[in-house]
């Protein structure tokens, strides 16, 4: 990590054991999650720590990160049942959450929601057993519990190699059918991201727990990124075929945009503690510089 306005390098984090493949910072300035080919999530917290100046000789006070978590393994039932006296009880072996190395892309894009409230990690796979087929996922986890995910978004049979949201924030849909309401989510908005596998794009909403919109075979060669448009109409798509595609939603096909006046405090502020609202402040004044624009 490097300072902007210092010009030099404030923090190396090299925990990670292959090639850093994704890095996602938390908008409300607290976490730095950061995914790697060694099928590891790590997740960094913010923490204060005293500096001393060798001119003024003085304390003061900065800033670094430490790895608060690592997301690697889960447990999945075996086939070896054990015996007690209480009757018959599955045993269970630590399955990987994420794929190798040999996953077809160089791409393991996470990212953190507008309103700070959950992180989206793709290279997921997933078994029920230890003896069952593996299947491909993208995980959700809650800032409130960052050590397991809360849902499990299955993809096709395709690995997930980007996750962006939507920067803008969206009203709630009326009328919905109630067989599409259970998506696990309970927001009093909506917000929208799209998932990239190696050859689809799949565009969710956390309102809804069916897509909104599928694009399938539209490049080549795999898909490698994805971005928003900063007003959430456009789509890019980059692939390994040297192509970009820019994919166009019309006005309002993605439901009512909620203006937020100029910045995202109003739905950063449940997630936020005091030093959190800190760090905050000093973003919106320029002290620090995030890959967020605040609309």
């Amino acid at each position: 990590m490097s300072s902007f306005q210092a010009g030099k390098v404030v923090q190396i984090l090299n925990d990670h054991q292959h090639f850093v493949q994704g890095v996602a910072w938390d908008p409300a300035g607290e976490y730095l999650a950061s995914i790697s080919s060694d099928r590891t999530c790590r997740i960094y917290a913010r923490q204060s720590a005293p500096k001393k100046s060798k001119k003024r000789k003085i304390t003061a006070v900065e800033s670094l990160f430490t790895c608060r978590q690592v997301l690697a393994k889960t447990e999945v039932a075996t086939p070896t049942i054990t015996t007690t006296t209480d009757g018959n009880v599955k045993a269970f072996k630590a399955q990987h959450l994420f794929h190798d190395e040999n996953m077809p892309s160089f791409f393991r894009r996470l990212a953190w929601s507008p309103d700070a409230s959950l992180l989206i990690v793709p290279s997921g796979l997933y078994k029920m057993a230890h003896d069952a087929p593996s299947f491909n996922m993208t995980y959700i986890y809650s800032r409130k519990d960052l050590s397991r995910p809360c849902i499990h978004l299955p993809a096709p049979s395709k690995p997930v190699v980007a996750v962006r949201f939507c920067p803008a924030i969206f009203a709630l849909v009326k009328n919905v059918a109630e067989k599409d309401m259970s998506s696990g989510f309970s927001l009093p908005y909506r917000l929208v991201f799209a998932v990239a596998t190696v050859d689809s794009l799949i565009v969710y909403d956390t309102q809804r727990n069916c897509p909104i919109v599928v694009f399938a075979g539209i490049h080549y060669a795999a898909i490698t990124d994805i971005a928003w448009s900063a007003d959430g109409r456009y789509v890019a798509v980059s692939s390994q075929d040297g192509y970009c595609s820019l994919l166009a939603f019309s006005k309002d096909e993605l439901g009512t945009r909620l203006s937020c006046n100029g910045n995202l405090l109003p739905f950063l502020l449940p997630h936020l503690d005091s030093v959190s609202f800190c760090i905050f402040v000093e973003m919106l004044s320029g002290l620090w510089i995030f890959p967020l624009r605040l609309f």
